[in-house]
């Protein structure tokens, strides 16, 4: 997914995996968020064998990307009707 935002400086970029944190400060108490989002969102990731990144460049815009393996398996298989 891709954004029209602000972007990230290069420097921040990974700050913003962190619990409570965000591009900056001024942003976080701006927007009233607890900046837990991105932080939760990899640890299910990486708990899944994935992984979450980012590529940002500042004043243009943000993309997240998002990598898991997935098995194809019939339905079948793991629906128990009750």
């Amino acid at each position: 997914m891709q954004d029209t935002g602000i972007g990230i400086a290069k420097e921040d970029q990974e700050l913003i995996f962190g619990e409570f944190r965000q591009g900056t400060s001024s942003r976080a108490r701006h927007r009233g968020k607890a900046g837990l989002g991105l932080t939760i969102s990899r640890r299910l990731v990486k708990v899944m064998g994935g992984k979450l990144s980012l590529k940002s460049t500042p004043n243009v815009s943000s993309a997240f990307h998002l990598a898991l393996q997935i098995a194809a398996v019939k339905a079948e298989e793991h629906i128990t009707m009750v």
